[in-house]
Parts: C-alpha cells; structure tokens; sequence
C-alpha cells in the first residue's frame, strides 16, 4: 500500500535497484506524449514489468493548484516517481 525504501530489494544484472514494483516511472512514450512504465505497488501482479505501460489519468491531478494543470505533476498520484542514477 505504499513505496518502500530506495534500495532495500536486490539489483537486477546492471546493480540497479527497485527496477519494477516500487513507483511506476515518468518517461516519453515514442509518441512523444507522457507516460508512466513498470508498474508500482499499486498495480496488480501481472501489470508489473518492464512493457507495462499507462498513460496519466485526470484523477491523479485533481488537487492541483497549477493553472493550467501540469503535464508532469500528479498531486494525487503518489505511486508515480522517476528514477535516479548515479555513480558512487
């Protein structure tokens, strides 16, 4: 019922971390229009992986104070984030 620590589950072949299953990710389809990828703890089983794909919903933005309403920010979507890679 919630994201969990960044981390806390095993990399996959590259060493990355929390690839599927943790928050659905921000990306650009190949349409060029946005997208969220992967599936998140608020997905069912079988729509967690890597061709998961979903496009955003009015309801993720209804408390959005932003006018007009942005494209990227989903105050009412707490299982969308993006994701960050660094080199130690």
């Amino acid at each position: 019922d919630k994201s969990h620590p960044v981390g806390k589950k095993a990399p996959n072949a590259w060493g990355l971390h929390d690839m599927l299953g943790n928050v659905a990710e921000w990306c650009v389809g190949i349409d060029g229009k946005p997208c969220v990828r992967g599936g998140s703890w608020n997905s069912k089983e079988k729509d967690v992986s890597c061709t998961a794909r979903e496009t955003p919903k009015p309801e993720w933005s209804q408390r959005d104070p932003q006018l007009p309403k942005s494209s990227w920010w989903h105050s009412d979507a707490p299982h969308v984030g993006f994701r960050v890679v660094r080199e130690e």
